[in-house]
């Protein structure tokens, strides 16, 4: 599963990492394509109950086959994206199918295949992997789409979908149950909300801070790149490093260095100049926390889901945080860039979300600790 992530995500950093940016440069206004996101992610919402058939019936290993099936056709709309039109209504549709599809397939898959007692070290090699797949290819993603255009560099992205596919052919069939285990929502709730902090932050974090990076790299692709690939110098040995620290049974504490790390690289991020010098000491400066949060709250969440009656239908009820996270925080980045708020204020809007998460998953790691 490692291995398949780090081909996934070697198409997503050539293509979907430039989402947002390549809207700005079709003519989209910063407010329109932060909109677009909790767009995306209510269509996400609307079809979702479509894998609760589908999962059941042919299995997970099918259905992550379909998701990346879906990731192909969303690069194919994205690359004639010029506007709200019929290839960005495309788009948005495929790309909430993918996402449905693969995201439930995966996280359950990871969830039921993985190992409890090295869950830390496995999510920090799965983000290091994925992280080293992001070092060359943002910034030859980057040079493609300046020099050659988004057909050719969205049609490499395609293809790295395709070759993600062959170590998913190995897997078993996965079947999960068709109905949802009695109080799965009662049992799980801190979950669905902890991943709910994940996508309100992500939405000032990551998505507001592009329109920032890409002007202070003078709106090219290459640059824009480059500064995702030295990004990704920075935060790709972390990951294992402090995977291997939460197994140890140092959670609690890595969850006050990642919380405190968070909080700083936001409050960087939202004071940064749109300069190229300037976004580029911050990118690399907040990398650093990619190492310490991903693996600290994913270790979490993939244990909980490991331990549910059935860690399928857990994930489902997670993306619904998630996608209400997402949507909630962007709409709110969005009403303060229209209301004329500086852009950092969007940013910095991530921060609401950061203690709510710290005082879940310290929960979560000391009643672990406990338990071991």
């Amino acid at each position: 599963m490692n291995l398949h992530f780090g081909l996934h995500m070697l198409g997503w950093s050539f293509s979907f990492s430039f989402f947002l940016v390549f809207l700005l440069s079709q003519g989209f206004t910063p407010i329109e394509a932060i909109l677009t996101f909790p767009l995306m992610l209510a269509l996400r919402m609307l079809f979702r109950p479509i894998i609760l058939y589908a999962a059941p019936r042919f299995g997970l290993n099918k259905t992550i086959l379909a998701g990346l099936f879906f990731c192909m056709c969303q690069y194919t709309f994205m690359a004639r994206v010029k506007g709200v039109d019929v290839y960005f209504v495309g788009f948005c549709l495929t790309q909430a199918l993918a996402d449905i599809f693969y995201w439930t397939s995966f996280h359950s898959i990871f969830a039921i295949v993985g190992d409890n007692a090295h869950r830390g070290k496995q999510v920090g090699v799965r983000e290091a992997l994925s992280t080293s797949a992001c070092i060359l290819s943002p910034i030859i993603g980057g040079w493609l789409l300046d020099h050659v255009g988004p057909h050719i560099t969205y049609g490499i992205a395609a293809a790295c979908e395709l070759v993600a596919i062959i170590p998913l052919l190995g897997l078993p069939t996965i079947l999960v149950p068709k109905k949802s285990p009695t109080k799965i929502l009662k049992d799980g709730w801190s979950a669905v909300t902890l991943f709910g902090t994940d996508g309100w932050i992500y939405t000032g974090f990551s998505l507001t801070w592009a329109i920032v990076l890409f002007g202070g790299a003078g709106q090219g692709f290459t640059a824009y790149g480059g500064a995702l690939t030295l990004a990704g110098l920075v935060s790709v040995l972390g990951g294992v490093t402090l995977g291997r620290f939460l197994d140890k049974g140092h959670g609690r504490r890595a969850v006050i260095m990642s919380a405190v790390l968070l909080a700083l690289a936001i409050l960087l991020r939202a004071t940064a100049q749109p300069t190229l010098v300037s976004v580029y000491a911050v990118a690399m400066a907040s990398a650093l926390v990619t190492a310490s949060y991903n693996p600290t709250l994913m270790t979490a969440l993939y244990t909980v889901m490991n331990k549910a009656q059935s860690p399928f239908h857990l994930v489902f009820l997670m993306e619904y945080g998630w996608d209400i996270g997402g949507i909630s925080g962007g709409l709110t980045c969005a009403a303060l860039l229209y209301f004329g708020a500086p852009i950092g204020f969007a940013i910095a809007v991530a921060l609401v979300a950061v203690p709510l998460q710290a005082v879940l998953l310290h929960r979560y790691y000391k009643r672990s600790a406990a338990e071991s």
